[in-house]
């Protein structure tokens, strides 16, 4: 009598997800982190750098550099607050506004945690500003630095330019402040050198005139 042949079943085998390793959950995280408003290959000059703890400022100050310095800083911070941050700037300046949101950053943070900001290529305008919020001010030898008053364009009817004039004067005495209060500059002295003119600085005569505090040779 033939046996009746009975199919061969194997049991399946169960492959088991691989771990993910501690560095690489570590590692996924900070992108996740920093991915939203970094790009990629930003992101991966962070993670290499972290040690370092530098963070580059190029470009015009506009409404995206507040978020972009905050989230950078806030996660420094939040590694460890009492290790210097160090802040590369290179910009030719660019909106009040949106300039003054990140110096206010940047004078909360500086209470807790020390900034260094490094000047190099060109520091104009807002630029300057925000290098006041440092806790050390420094510029590299041929960096070129520029301070000016305010300028905005005014127009509409009569009583929005003087509304608008009245506001452009009262950011101009908020800028004034700032570069008062830091570098020691008179009111006369600093109305000399911005009156109606760009006031461009060498390294030499931003540390003459209180703007920084060293030179990189």
């Amino acid at each position: 009598m033939l046996e009746t042949m009975k199919p061969n079943r194997k049991t399946p085998v169960k492959i088991k997800p691989r771990k993910k390793s501690k560095a690489t959950k570590k590692s996924k995280d900070i992108i996740e982190q920093m991915a939203p408003l970094v790009p990629i290959g930003e992101t991966i000059d962070r993670i290499v750098l972290k040690e370092q703890r530098v963070i580059h400022l190029s470009g015009p100050i506009d409404e995206s550099a507040h978020p972009y310095l905050s989230k950078l800083i806030y996660y420094l911070v939040d590694m460890d607050k009492k290790k210097p941050i160090n802040i590369v700037i290179n910009t030719i300046g660019g909106s009040v506004t949106d300039g003054l949101a990140v110096y206010d950053m940047l004078v909360a943070t500086a209470r807790n945690t020390p900034i260094h900001m490094i000047a190099t290529g060109t520091c104009m305008s807002m630029g300057m500003i925000l290098m006041q919020a440092a806790t050390d001010r420094m510029a590299t030898k041929n960096c070129v630095l520029m301070m000016h008053e305010l300028s905005s364009a005014n127009i509409g009817t009569v009583k929005r330019t003087r509304d608008n004039q009245d506001q452009a004067e009262r950011l101009q005495g908020v800028l004034d402040e700032i570069i008062m209060d830091r570098s020691g500059l008179t009111r006369k002295r600093l109305d000399k050198l911005i009156d109606r003119k760009d006031a461009y600085l060498d390294a030499d005569e931003a540390l003459e005139n209180g703007l920084i505090d060293h030179i990189l040779e």
